[in-house]
């Protein structure tokens, strides 16, 4: 286990704590589903709930398996989380789970259950705070749904079970007792400073580190991502924190980390693991100039500003005073989510900004020579031909690094979920949003929310190789000269031989496959009905 002590001089000394795995039996194990085998992204559901519920005196461990060769299928990776469940034989197993993921845990959960698991099962995350009656019914393998923010439910819930105290008196929580019973709204976390180092000691860190070209776009480092915030001030009706929010009682959704924290955090990434980029996480990192500021200082302070690293965040709260600031701390790049050129579509969204303040800030990034990234959305809510050419327009004007055009999908707990798809998914329904493709094409007649005629698909496919694709597989190679130097001085300096073989060629590869299949399909399907079929003689 890993403490920090704080010096009078405002340093962290890193104590290094041994943890006791001898007891054969942890208090609660936390579960992240196999669904995201692949994923680069430290799962920061279970770090920072592991990290918490050690602070309060309770034994956990974080079950995640991962895939490095991108090859197996989900269902023997249910069955080795099912394995090492068993093994470990918790008191409680606690499953974060999105939408997608809904049938592959409740697979996993029927399993543990029909194979003599005894303990208690608890869900938590975005979809069973949404829908906790998908989990909360008779003869549910399920027995408790932690709703939004769970440190200090999940905290109460087991200090309530492993006591034998009335669970009912637990806020932000939901059972079944002769129906679904959901107890009082909990307030959020306010002070966030309570929050200690998440657990990255229970991580495969050697999977986390990897080199991949997600950190800062389309170049290749190892290192993280991480969190300084908490929630969002914004309503936009594509995304579900709105409704994650809701079940709490709360002065302000928005909450920052102390950055002291925050760079501990990144101290000890960087001793520890010896990242060499990181990329912060948050929905809007810069909301305060001061805090930014503060931030930089605090890289230079503590010769942390050799790292690369980005942020992403919104064009109507960055201003060039932190581009300024940024530039000089060893930030490369912004990512901005811009959505759509169509002021009409904006305000349908409630995206909360103007195309000036998009121009405004892509010409600031460049001006200081920051990478961009834009993000577009097609297929958003009444999109006509018109509004498509207006986001097309802006796409060109604004002459971005990077350029990703992702298809707009109405995600279960989103406002336009409620809006528009009717009926709603049925729980069986649920696995149409795994993996890429419904962020590529229209995968289900309900999730057709344009009224303009285009082939989705092909337009997507289009739209990649307009914007994306050159950039995609340059950048790599650019990056091989533009940073030789930190690659060269690189603990991971054999990983990023081979993460150059790997991205480079496979991708290579596996992309142009894809997008071929994408465009050649059409017209080979038009190519059959025109053919007159031969009648026999």
């Amino acid at each position: 286990m890993l403490t920090f002590r704080r010096t009078h001089a405002g340093s962290a000394i890193i104590n290094m704590i041994s943890t006791n795995h001898s007891n054969p039996s942890p208090d609660i194990v936390l579960v992240s589903p196999p669904t995201r085998a692949y994923s680069p992204i430290v799962p920061f559901p279970c770090i920072y709930l592991a990290a918490y519920l050690r602070l309060k005196g309770f034994r956990c461990q974080i079950v995640d398996i991962k895939d490095r060769s991108g090859q197996r299928d989900i269902r023997p990776m249910e069955e080795e989380t099912v394995e090492r469940i068993l093994a470990i034989n918790p008191s409680c197993a606690g499953f974060t789970c999105l939408s997608a993921e809904y049938s592959s845990v409740l697979r996993m959960v029927r399993q543990l259950k029909e194979r003599g698991y005894k303990g208690k099962i608890i869900a938590g995350g975005h979809h069973p705070t949404f829908y906790p009656q998908d989990f909360i019914f008779e003869g549910s393998p399920f027995d408790y749904v932690v709703l939004g923010e769970g440190e200090e439910t999940i905290v109460e819930l087991l200090d309530a079970l492993l006591n034998k105290r009335n669970v009912a008196a637990v806020a932000g929580l939901a059972f079944y007792e002769g129906k679904m019973v959901s107890t009082s709204k909990r307030n959020v976390m306010e002070d966030l400073s309570v929050l200690p180092m998440p657990a990255y000691d229970l991580l495969d860190m050697d999977f986390y580190l990897q080199p991949r070209t997600s950190i800062i776009r389309y170049s290749i480092f190892a290192g993280v991502d991480v969190q300084t915030t908490r929630g969002c001030p914004c309503q936009c009706t594509y995304c579900g924190n709105p409704s994650l929010w809701a079940v709490h009682h709360y002065k302000k959704r928005f909450r920052c980390r102390p950055i002291s924290q925050v760079l501990d955090e990144l101290e000890f990434l960087h001793r520890r693991y010896h990242i060499d980029s990181f990329f912060i996480n948050d929905d809007s990192f810069t909301i305060s100039e001061e805090r930014v500021r503060e931030f930089c200082k605090g890289l230079h302070e503590r010769k942390l500003h050799a790292l690369v690293w980005g942020i992403q965040t919104r064009v109507n709260i960055f201003t060039e005073n932190m581009a300024k600031i940024l530039k000089k701390s060893g930030c490369v790049q912004v990512e901005f989510g811009v959505e759509s050129g169509s002021p009409r579509i904006l305000k349908l969204m409630k995206k909360g900004i103007t195309l000036e303040q998009v121009r405004r800030a892509y010409a600031t990034c460049r001006q200081h020579h920051l990478r961009t990234f834009a993000n577009f959305m097609i297929n958003t809510p009444t999109e006509t031909e018109e509004d498509l050419r207006a986001t097309m327009r802006l796409a060109r004007e604004i002459h971005a690094t990077h350029y990703g055009f992702f298809v707009t999908v109405p995600l279960p707990g989103t406002e336009i979920y409620k809006d528009y798809v009717h009926p709603p998914l049925s729980k069986d329904e649920y696995d149409i949003y795994l993996g890429s493709n419904p962020y590529k094409g229209i995968v289900d007649p309900r999730f057709k929310l344009c009224r303009h005629g285009r082939n989705i698909r092909f337009l997507a496919a289009w739209l990649y190789l307009r914007f994306t694709v050159r950039r995609l597989y340059l950048d790599p190679y650019l990056s091989l000269i533009r940073y030789f130097r930190i690659y060269r001085a690189s603990a991971y300096r054999k990983e990023y031989l081979k993460a150059f073989w790997d991205i480079i060629f496979h991708r290579f590869v596996r992309h142009f496959k894809g997008v071929a299949d994408i465009l050649l399909t059409p017209l080979i399907h038009r190519l059959k009905r025109r053919t007159p079929e031969r009648n026999p003689s």
